[in-house]
């Protein structure tokens, strides 16, 4: 039953199978991808991209290997494709600055089929000291610099160090690798310390070692003598040595302290120094001496004397550093210092020298000593004026010089040329204006010199009223003086109806300098003058005396001068200027002028009239600031007479900005409608110069003097700043009141770019 079951079957499946076609299976497609480049290699630096094309007959893909670094400097783009022709971008995005060659690979697989290319950035060259300076003792010794390279390199020691400093070794190679170079160091000396030089080049790469030799058995500060002010300070001393050492400070030094000692390769003494708060200066030597044998070295420090005491000291000493005036120097030869005395049998009184100092370096020295007693009057004398101060006087026995001081009195040759005095200005306090216009001062502090036989103090104050003036006065006195040599501080201010006095001594305050008042009269200015300036264009010069002062009455009297020329020599350029005697200067006042007339050469139909205007330039942002204040409430400038003759252009009260006179500008204006046309300028750094000899200004001041009545001028005209009307006054005044207006205007050239001006009389 079996048999006959399989036999059933196998027919069954047999005509099942000739029923049915099978259909035959697809062929198989092998995978195939192909790149157009090799290996990339890209420089060290940021580099630009590198294109190539993947061909491939199914769709592929990349991928790089260590892909998480590689993709910080390495960007592919794309990443993927479908089969056919694909462009690949291969970007260097970042500086390679390791010392090695950095690569990735990208692989390329299509199906089973893959592609394998480098990508590789260049290593950086570098030439690298792991130490670039060395100390090394006084024994001859071996000195081993390691380095890293991978580049050749040579090794250069200059011509003055290869006496004492020999290269041993020659080396060289490619891959980042440590290097050792030898160098023998030859035995110091015992002249002192030296420093040597060893080169490591190549190509653009440079480094250098130093070598630094001690010398044998050696002590050696950097620095020998220290000077230092009056003030509580530190000093940090550098000593280089091989030797245990030990500081040895003086016993009658006790106002220097040693702080401490930091090591380092050098050690670092450290001292404190105390205030000095006496008159004189003070020395000490310090000795550091080596524990083991007599090698020393000395250390000095210097300490200014107190100047918050007085400029002079107590046994006469007297230094001034003369600021305000550069130009002094080689123009005084001497300073003296004089003082007044009284003779009783001809009741006159006539003047000693004291002392002497030769003027030098901007500034002198003298020394006074003690005072004999025939200078000395009993101190109740001399402070009889003060009696009504009720003042309280520690001894009465005290002899005292004159309060009123010593005068130092400079020459050149046996001619007097002016005085020097100890003063501080306040600011825009030291002199002011009253309703009237007149210049008074009002505040400032005069150093007065003043010898004492013994220690004395002399107190009180006192204030009281002037019924006639209806003022009133405040006085106090606070006096401790010391035997010898004292100066004494008058302080003065007036604010309103009162008056203030204050008198101490040997406690100088602040912004106290030294000031020349030369010895000059308004007769010493008059005559021809060269002048030079300076334009933010470029520099005027002139050498034919093209500046005229001349002496110009006012119908309200006063000594007053006319300048004529200020601008290029044009005499319709013009400045008028009030003496004043406590500086014995003029004042050039802004705002006036002559009405007369110049014109443009291509233009000479068309006239015009200048006035002048002192002005702050500042150079360095070229801006021109118009000055308020002054007589005339348009600023004013100081014309100031030099030892040497020559006028220097100076600033004189700060307006209400704090800013002085250092320049001039000439605005201008149509003669025909008075309508303002432009200006010229600014001229600064400015200085006029006698065109005649020195020896020649007294005669031509007395042929000038003899001959000013005939000069007799009218008042110069004065633009009112006040009008309110709409005239053109009024449209010239607010122009001129203007202030930050740009310099856009070369010096001789105007803003209608007309050049060359010719005056007319």
């Amino acid at each position: 039953m079996c048999v006959t079951f399989m036999i059933g079957f196998i027919l069954l499946v047999i005509s099942c199978s000739k029923s049915e076609e099978v259909e035959p299976l697809p062929v198989p497609v092998v995978p195939e991808v192909n790149i157009s480049v090799a290996d990339l290699v890209f420089p060290d630096v940021e580099a630009k991209s590198c294109i190539f094309t993947v061909t491939s007959n199914v769709p592929w893909k990349m991928s790089l290997s260590n892909t998480q670094q590689a993709l910080s400097w390495c960007k592919v783009e794309p990443m993927s494709g479908n089969k056919g022709v694909t462009s690949v971008t291969v970007t260097i995005c970042q500086n390679n600055e390791d010392y090695d060659d950095r690569s990735t690979n990208l692989k390329i697989e299509a199906g089973d089929a893959s592609k394998i290319i480098s990508v590789t950035q260049k290593k950086k060259n570098s030439l690298i000291l792991s130490k670039d300076k060395f100390e090394v003792g006084p024994n001859e010794s071996t000195l081993q610099v390691d380095l890293k390279t991978n580049v050749s390199y040579t090794v250069e020691i200059p011509e003055e160090y290869v006496p004492w400093i020999i290269k041993k070794t020659d080396s060289g190679t490619r891959a980042l690798q440590d290097k050792r170079e030898y160098f023998t160091i030859r035995e110091g000396n015992i002249q002192g310390a030296r420093i040597g030089l060893i080169l490591f080049r190549s190509g653009e790469f440079k480094d250098t070692v130093t070598v630094f030799q001690t010398q044998k058995d050696a002590l050696i500060l950097a620095q020998n003598t220290y000077s230092v002010t009056h003030n509580a300070t530190s000093i940090d001393v550098e000593l280089r040595t091989n030797v245990e050492y030990q500081v040895q400070i003086p016993s009658e030094a006790g106002w220097i302290k040693q702080s401490q000692t930091r090591a380092m390769r050098s050690d670092i003494l450290q001292f404190s120094v105390d205030e000095n708060e006496g008159y004189t200066p003070r020395t000490a030597s310090i000795v550091i001496k080596d524990k083991n044998s007599s090698l020393t070295d000395i250390l000095t420090i210097r300490q200014d004397p107190n100047p918050g005491q007085c400029a002079i000291t107590q046994d006469g000493k007297i230094k001034a550093d003369v600021e305000n005036y550069t130009t002094l120097a080689g123009m005084i030869e001497y300073v003296k210092a004089n003082i007044w005395v009284w003779d009783d049998y001809t009741d006159n009184d006539y003047v000693e020298k004291l002392g002497e100092g030769t003027f030098r370096d901007n500034g002198f020295t003298m020394m006074l000593g003690e005072l004999p007693d025939r200078y000395l009057e009993d101190i109740t004398y001399e402070l009889e004026d003060f009696y009504s101060l009720s003042l309280q006087i520690s001894d009465k026995r005290a002899r005292v010089s004159s309060f009123s001081g010593i005068t130092l009195e400079a020459y050149r040759g046996t001619e007097s040329v002016g005085e020097f005095y100890h003063v501080k200005k306040m600011g825009k306090d030291f002199y002011k204006r009253d309703d009237e216009e007149d210049i008074y001062f009002a505040g400032g502090i005069v150093g007065v010199f003043v010898y004492a036989d013994r220690d004395v103090s002399i107190n009180g104050s006192e204030t009281w009223k002037d019924e006639y003036n209806n003022e009133y006065y405040h006085y106090k006195i606070n006096l401790s003086l010391r035997k010898g040599w004292n100066e004494i501080f008058v302080e003065s201010k007036k604010y309103g109806d009162n008056y203030d006095m204050w008198i101490t001594a040997n406690k100088q305050p602040d912004g106290m300098i030294w000031e020349f008042f030369p010895n000059t009269t308004p007769d010493d200015y008059y005559g021809n003058y060269d002048i030079s300036y300076k334009t933010p264009y470029g520099n005027y010069e002139s050498t034919t005396g093209v500046v005229k002062i001349s002496p110009y009455e006012d119908e309200g009297g006063g000594e007053w001068i006319f300048i004529e020329g200020l601008y290029e020599g044009v005499s319709a350029f013009t400045a008028y200027g009030e003496w004043q005697p406590y500086e014995s200067c003029f004042l050039l006042y802004g705002s006036l002028f002559s009405r007369r007339t110049f014109y443009f050469t291509d233009e000479p139909n068309t006239l015009y009239y200048a006035a002048y205007y002192p002005v702050h330039y500042d150079p360095t942002d070229n801006y021109v600031r118009y000055l308020s204040g002054g007589k005339y409430e348009n600023g004013e400038a100081r014309l100031m007479m030099n030892v040497d003759g020559t006028l220097s252009y100076l600033g004189f009260l700060p307006d209400k900005d704090d800013l002085t006179a250092n320049g001039f500008i000439y605005r201008y204006y149509s003669m025909e409608t008075d309508e303002y046309r432009g200006y010229l300028g600014p001229c600064y750094d400015i200085t006029l110069t006698p065109n005649y000899a020195p020896s020649a200004r007294a005669a031509a001041a007395n042929s000038r003097d003899n001959n000013r009545s005939s000069k007799r001028r009218s008042f110069p005209y004065w633009i009112n700043s006040q009008r309110n009307t709409d005239s053109t006054d009024a449209i010239k005044s607010k122009m001129m009141k203007s202030r930050d207006i740009p310099t856009q205007h070369p010096g001789g050239v105007s803003s209608t770019g007309k050049s060359i001006i010719t005056a007319r009389e």
